[in-house]
């Protein structure tokens, strides 16, 4: 058989079991898994740790520090929330380029780049803090 020949059986063949394939249930399939993911003993194990989760979350330490953070951010201005989220920039990217050059094996000669810039951004929000909150103030009014 030559190899046009064979590709036209191979598309007719196809062409054929096509047609008498069903149509796929897709909402019975996912109700199918949904019920073997439910009767599985993980998801069992994932919702008691996820209901004594609930349980501890209004007598967490971490809640009433959260509620403490939550409640201090509110009572700061616009401009002192900037100058606060780029002065964590500036942590966030100085920690990072302690990490690449303090690292054991060298990561490249341009490492420290990204680290780097991501601090410089940092440290210029923080000092361009007021009228950064007023541009956003504004975009957001």
């Amino acid at each position: 058989m030559t190899p046009r020949i064979r590709r036209a059986w191979q598309g007719a063949v196809a062409a054929a079991s096509a047609l008498s394939v069903p149509e796929p249930d897709v909402a019975a399939s996912d109700r199918a898994v949904e019920m073997a993911l439910r009767d599985s003993r993980l998801f069992h194990v994932v919702v008691a740790a996820g209901a004594g989760g609930r349980r501890a979350w209004p007598h967490a330490r971490t809640r009433t520090w959260l509620l403490r953070v939550a409640a201090e951010w509110a009572a700061l201005s616009g401009p002192e929330r900037v100058r606060a989220a780029g002065v964590a920039v500036v942590v966030a990217g100085l920690t990072a380029l302690v990490a690449v050059i303090a690292s054991p094996r060298p990561a490249g000669p341009l490492a420290w780049v990204l680290p780097a810039a991501i601090a410089g951004l940092g440290l210029l929000a923080s000092i361009a803090a007021a009228s950064l909150a007023r541009a956003i103030a504004d975009k957001t009014s």
